[in-house]
């Protein structure tokens, strides 16, 4: 249309869009830096900083820049030439037609659609390898790329086998019963270390995900070998893989609220609960859907808010969520579990999984494809029941039964690790006196968050009273951050 800008972000965020506009000036960029030369950005958003801290990242349009904004993923930016008028609005309809087989039919159909949607995926006129973890999502592309004719080289990388965290050994595994090359990268703690304010600089934006870090020396090593990747990312969300869609599904046994307040109040001198149960429980205590949903992924709770900051505002989360629900509530019948499931594919994965790995590979000029996100495959896992995704104790039913046409059940099956490093251990450890330095420097506690309670919380991480290990990671990035945009530091360290 003459006279009309039009912006289109993919529909579940692949790649980011940011944009800013002062007056008659209006600019876009596939990276914020690129704005901030132009002078836009100059301060911190402070609302938005109250959503990191909630979230661990700031949900698009939101940026921790005070007038940059990302473009939400499945959204399209009308920017009229004349006026300087912009209108965001969805472009994607969330309704799917309901599949109406039993589990065997939808297993068929899912080997179809995904089988389609890798063979699209590896065409290349450039060398093509596979992100491989110890899981079944990499594990299960792998599988299909060899099925389709393609012999991917294989990357993974770990910590040395001491270390529970570390995925060489089944990742090992997995290469070998396909019949595919591998490379392991093995890092240390130094060599992580040095990574960050690399990592941080690349991201250009905060992330409380520790899997930033050995990220940096996976993405380079594959580089030296390949030009695209295949990963595996994308499918925890659609297929219900994380331990929090399982809540919703506990609290149909007492749906009442005060029932989880009296469990979270039995549970508080637990020191040793684990996050994951304590965020479930604060979650189920709530009655309205965008705040449970907040408090199901809330990495600091209101009562660490208010200490760091002086109140519980979450700088708009809430809202945030609010949005998302009201579009995903166009499509009718959808239960509590379907409806977090569909805001997280397109909120939590657009703007930190697959923000920081698009972020990363980029800066090595390596092009990350994820075929778990193919635009048929999730309208067909989101079209299945429920149940054929998640159950009580069971996530991503129909995504593991088809994968044991593909991989023995013993890799099928294993006990899910996650991508991240033993921040934990390191924190405590070799690391302490660096975090301790980076944390306590002049600057963030001053300018952002109070002292105290940022002490408190260190030192309750320290003696394990609780496991405060995301909450310092998190605020580590912060600090990282807010030198290199604020306080002089170097955020072109690439």
């Amino acid at each position: 249309e003459e006279g009309k800008l039009y912006f289109v972000r993919d529909p579940f965020g692949v790649k980011p869009l940011y944009y800013a506009k002062n007056g008659e000036k209006f600019a876009f960029a596939s990276e914020a830096r690129v704005l901030r030369v132009l002078g836009f950005g100059a301060s911190l958003d402070e609302r938005s900083l109250r959503q990191f801290l909630t979230l661990r990242y700031v949900p698009s349009p939101d940026t921790l820049w005070d007038g940059i904004k990302r473009l939400p993923p499945g959204h399209v930016l009308a920017y009229e030439i004349g006026s300087g008028e912009m209108r965001l609005s969805p472009y994607l309809k969330f309704d799917v037609d309901r599949f109406d087989g039993d589990i065997r039919e939808a297993a068929d159909a899912y080997r179809g659609v995904l089988a389609d949607a890798v063979k699209r995926q590896l065409l290349s006129d450039v060398p093509v390898g596979i992100l491989l973890s110890g899981g079944i999502d990499s594990a299960l592309v792998a599988a299909m790329a060899k099925d389709a004719g393609a012999e991917p080289p294989c990357f993974t990388v770990g910590f040395g086998r001491y270390h529970p965290e570390c995925e060489l050994a089944e990742a090992e595994e997995t290469a070998r019963v396909l019949g595919l090359s591998f490379h392991p990268i093995r890092v240390g703690a130094d060599e992580l270390w040095e990574a960050l304010e690399k990592v941080v600089a690349a991201v250009e934006e905060p992330l409380g995900t520790t899997s930033v870090l050995p990220m940096w020396y996976l993405v380079q090593r594959a580089r030296q070998g390949v030009t695209v990747v295949l990963t595996g990312q994308g499918s925890d969300e659609p297929w219900g893989g994380y331990f929090r869609y399982q809540a919703p599904l506990l609290g149909r046994f007492a749906p009442w609220p005060g029932v989880w307040k009296g469990l979270g109040r039995f549970f508080s001198s637990w020191q040793g609960m684990p996050e994951a149960l304590e965020r479930g429980l604060r979650m189920l205590r709530e009655r309205d859907p965008a705040s449970r949903i907040v408090e199901a992924c809330a990495l600091f709770p209101a009562k660490d808010r208010i200490a760091l900051l002086g109140d519980a505002d979450d700088g708009g989360a809430k809202e945030a969520v609010s949005r998302w629900l009201a579009l995903v509530a166009r499509e009718k019948g959808l239960d509590e579990a379907e409806r977090m499931m569909r805001v997280d594919a397109r909120m939590n994965l657009a703007d930190d999984l697959l923000l920081y790995g698009d972020k990363i590979s980029m800066a090595f000029s390596l092009e990350a494809r994820v075929p778990m996100l193919d635009l048929e495959v999730v309208r067909f896992v989101e079209s299945l029941p429920r149940a054929f995704r998640v159950q009580l104790w069971r996530g991503k039913v129909v995504h593991k039964f088809m994968a044991q046409r593909y991989l023995p059940a013993r890799i099928v099956h294993r006990k899910k690790k996650g991508f991240r490093v033993p921040f934990a251990e390191w924190s405590r450890g070799i690391w302490r006196k660096k975090v301790e330095d980076r944390l306590f420097s002049e600057g963030i506690h001053l300018r952002l968050l109070n002292k105290q309670a940022l002490w408190r919380i260190w030192q309750e991480h320290l003696q394990q009273k609780p496991d405060r290990s995301r909450q310092v990671f998190t605020l580590l990035m912060l600090a990282v951050w807010w030198e290199q945009q604020f306080g002089g530091g170097n955020s072109e360290s690439m």
